[in-house]
């Protein structure tokens, strides 16, 4: 139980992770495209 919580915790992490740097990217390539 503890190591499916644990892997359920990593991949929630590894989610956020990839949906922070994607959405920097979009961000930073639309305001230097609004510029």
């Amino acid at each position: 139980i503890v190591l499916c919580i644990t892997i359920f915790g990593a991949g929630i992490v590894i989610a956020a992770l990839v949906t922070y740097s994607s959405l920097s990217q979009i961000l930073q390539s639309f305001y230097t495209g609004s510029q």
